[in-house]
């Protein structure tokens, strides 16, 4: 299946949004894919050691 087909036929199943039951600073958003597998698109805070 080409990129653009693959994203046109993927669902919405949580918009992008911080998710703090996760992890302070943690952002992502999740998508189903034509076979029905749930996808994350995650984001983890980036973190600098002293």
């Amino acid at each position: 299946m080409p990129i653009p087909a693959a994203y046109s036929a993927m669902v919405d199943e949580a918009a992008p949004d911080f998710r703090p039951q996760y992890g302070e600073g943690f952002y992502a958003a999740y998508v189903r894919d034509p076979d029905g597998n749930k996808l994350a698109f995650v984001v983890y805070p980036h973190r600098v050691a002293l």
